[in-house]
């Protein structure tokens, strides 16, 4: 018993701070709980390859918040322009496609659209 009385005072900080991290950890479902979709969906579903993905708001709401759709292949460019959203190219990525609204060339550059 003394080991561990020892132990708990000379790692107190560690054994803190760990806790704190437990606790946090346990209360982030509660935090965004309320931020998911009545459906279980937390954004776009893509049910087909090759096929624009399936969203859970129109592009009209989507709008009101000056959304854009950001991706690095032709497919993803095509799925921004059958949405009606701004297409940002990810030129960091995998793809080049015909045309795009605006470009970034690191994921911080979203910061400054």
């Amino acid at each position: 018993m003394e080991k561990i009385k020892r132990f708990c005072r000379e790692n107190a900080r560690i054994l803190l701070a760990l806790g704190a991290v437990l606790a946090f950890c346990a209360v982030l479902p509660v935090m965004f709980a309320a931020t998911a979709v009545p459906t279980g969906s937390w954004g776009l579903s893509f049910r087909t390859e090759g096929q624009p993905p399936v969203g859970n708001a129109t592009a009209g709401a989507l709008r009101q918040y000056d959304a854009v759709y950001v991706g690095d292949t032709q497919g993803d460019m095509e799925a921004s322009e059958q949405a009606g959203l701004p297409f940002v190219w990810a030129a960091y990525g995998f793809g080049k496609p015909a045309h795009w609204d605006k470009r970034i060339d690191h994921f911080t550059d979203l910061l400054r659209l």
